[in-house]
């Protein structure tokens, strides 16, 4: 066995003699070989990289479409593949482009849920798409959303920035004013959220009103079925007569009948008298 092992050993590194006297002698053969499968296996590297990136490039700003509101002017499309991976690392150097659903208060959150809603309510009616809804265009519906966000970033920070306990007496109106502030700015944007909701609400309308009337439309296009059931009815009531009519001689025949088999009958027991 040991020296089966030594003989496989020995073939081993006697081909492994050959394959260097083979490379040494057609070296212009072997060394260009070598170097395109660098070149190819580094440009492999690289693809692959590249590809890895772009997909967590990607990732990336999907997720961030999903958690933020954006800045209709700085658009998540036309911001660059670099400057999205840069939004990860540093999200407080973008509070002009984003606003984080997560950064905000609960009752700040949502709000701008509502607002949202109203605006994707009214960006996806077939009425405002047909532009028989206003002038508004979607880029307002955006800028809107995107200012009611903004906002209730401040509003939300603002009111996390007010101490609860351990106010004195001199800070205390300091902090009542503040709150004041806060309150009065937060009823300045439910009432543009109420705004917008109440446009959506128009929208949805118009847009019942479209459905109601093309199904209305659909549904007078069956007239002449429903008009030819009322025209059968003209062949019923004659049906109903002519019926009537055989009613009242079967009934006549009936009684014939039964007169006839009476006098048999009468005729039967005198014969039988």
């Amino acid at each position: 066995m040991a020296k089966k092992s030594s003989n496989s050993g020995c073939g081993g590194l006697i081909g492994a003699c050959i394959l260097l006297v083979l490379a040494v002698k057609f070296w212009f053969v072997v060394l260009p070989l070598i170097g395109v499968s660098l070149i190819v296996a580094a440009i492999a590297s690289v693809s692959q990289k590249h590809k890895a990136l772009r997909e967590e490039t990607e990732y990336v700003r999907h997720r961030l479409a999903q958690t933020c509101v954006v800045n209709p002017d700085r658009p998540l499309a036309a911001i660059p593949d670099t400057e999205i991976r840069e939004i990860t690392a540093s999200p407080e150097s973008y509070r002009g482009i984003l606003v984080s659903r997560t950064a905000l208060g609960k009752k700040e959150s949502a709000q701008v849920e509502r607002a949202d809603a109203a605006a994707h309510a009214i960006l996806t009616s077939p009425e405002y798409l047909a532009g028989t809804c206003g002038n508004l265009p979607a880029h307002a519906i955006f800028r809107h959303l995107w200012e009611i966000a903004f906002s209730l970033r401040d509003i939300s920070e603002c009111r996390a920035g007010l101490p609860t306990i351990g106010v004195g007496p001199i800070t205390a109106p300091v902090v009542a004013a503040q709150r004041q502030a806060v309150e009065i700015a937060e009823a300045s944007v439910t009432k543009r959220i109420s705004a917008l909701l109440n446009f959506a609400a128009a929208v949805g309308k118009a847009d019942a009103a479209r459905r109601d009337w093309e199904m209305a439309q659909k549904l007078a296009g069956n007239n002449d079925r429903y008009l030819n059931l009322i025209a059968r009815t003209a062949a019923d009531e004659h049906a109903v007569t002519d019926l009537a009519r055989e009613n009242l001689n079967a009934e006549r025949a009936a009684q014939a009948l039964n007169q006839t088999l009476r006098s048999a009958a009468l005729a039967a027991e005198v014969l039988a008298l």
